[in-house]
């Protein structure tokens, strides 16, 4: 084989392999920030249990706290586009397998959410804990059938 083929070949290997490398960054990338943002949204679903049992008190982190999950709720399907549910993930391929499903669980948990933060805009203890109480069930509605 001469030089001129050896470089030809090395370079169309290169061509073939990168968009795979580079494919394979993104849905690990992927994989991660999800892993991230729905630990943000476990982060605030905790601090909200402990601000609203007294367990601690802070001048408006449960506004703030509500909010931040509020916001994080609107986007939970975008965070699971297909071809992201192999390699290092607790996601069980019922998710995109059952898409519709899956869609209409999260836009459940984005509703729990915003009606959570209504409540506790209203400042309604009561309201606050019967909303919370359909926030978490929302989540775990969603765990049971698509992640491991």
């Amino acid at each position: 084989m001469t030089l001129k083929n050896i470089t030809l070949l090395s370079l169309l290997s290169i061509c073939y392999l990168l968009p795979q490398a580079a494919a394979d960054t993104d849905v690990k990338g992927t994989i991660q920030y999800r892993q991230n943002y729905m630990n943000a949204i476990s982060g605030h679903t905790g601090a909200i249990r402990r601000l609203k049992d007294g367990r601690f008190t802070a001048e408006g982190h449960l506004q703030m706290h509500t909010e931040a999950l509020a916001r994080l709720a609107r986007d939970i399907a975008l965070l699971f586009p297909e071809g992201t549910g192999t390699g290092k993930t607790d996601a069980k391929p019922e998710i995109w397998e059952d898409w519709s499903d899956f869609e209409a669980r999260a836009a459940e948990s984005r509703q729990a959410a915003q009606a959570l933060l209504d409540a506790v805009q209203s400042g309604d203890a009561g309201a606050i804990d019967t909303r919370f109480g359909e926030l978490t069930q929302t989540c775990k509605a969603c765990h049971r059938p698509f992640r491991k």
